[in-house]
């Protein structure tokens, strides 16, 4: 099953991980269910030391589920850096996955730039880059996509939606 992926890429402390919940907040509502997927540089620790899992985990499991009526974490140890591709496989119950990061991937792109932090964006013309969201609409991108308003999160959210294609259930279901 081919699956709808966008990877919104920048720089550090751009506003990436903010603009990333606001769309998940504002698509989910809309009844369309969102993935994530994070991409890290360097390792990290996601369980608690000293709990059942971290403990498995700890004894060589390689892979490790923690299930519960109201949630299921999944924990692995990678012979290798998994592709976006092969991370999609484990989601099942999602019809769009946003990743956060993966500048090199293979996926269609929104960059999040303020010139106020960085001098250029990082994306060049092979990276699949589909618009940049940004504070500042006067600057002078280097590639030829729409600019988007980065502190106007639903006109974004819209567009993702358009490029998939993505029929929405109810507009705005209440919290």
């Amino acid at each position: 099953m081919t699956k709808n992926i966008i990877s919104i890429i920048g720089k550090s402390n751009v506003g990436k991980t903010t603009l990333i919940e606001k769309l998940i907040t504002l698509i989910s509502r809309r009844g369309i269910p969102v993935g994530t997927i994070k991409h890290h540089m360097h390792d990290f620790e996601a369980d608690v030391e000293g709990k059942d899992s971290w403990r498995h985990q700890k004894a060589g499991a390689r892979q490790c589920i923690i299930s519960s009526p109201e949630k299921i974490a999944f924990f692995s140890k990678p012979s290798h850096e998994k592709t976006i591709d092969e991370l999609c496989e484990y989601f099942d119950e999602c019809d769009l996955i946003i990743t956060d990061g993966y500048k090199g991937g293979n996926k269609p792109k929104i960059e999040v730039f303020r010139p106020s932090h960085y001098d250029v964006p990082i994306a060049s013309a092979n990276d699949q880059l589909l618009a940049y969201a940004t504070d500042d609409a006067d600057f002078k991108f280097p590639l030829a996509v729409p600019v988007l308003n980065l502190n106007q999160p639903e006109p974004i959210a819209e567009f993702i939606l358009r490029y998939f294609k993505l029929e929405a259930g109810p507009k705005f279901i209440k919290d």
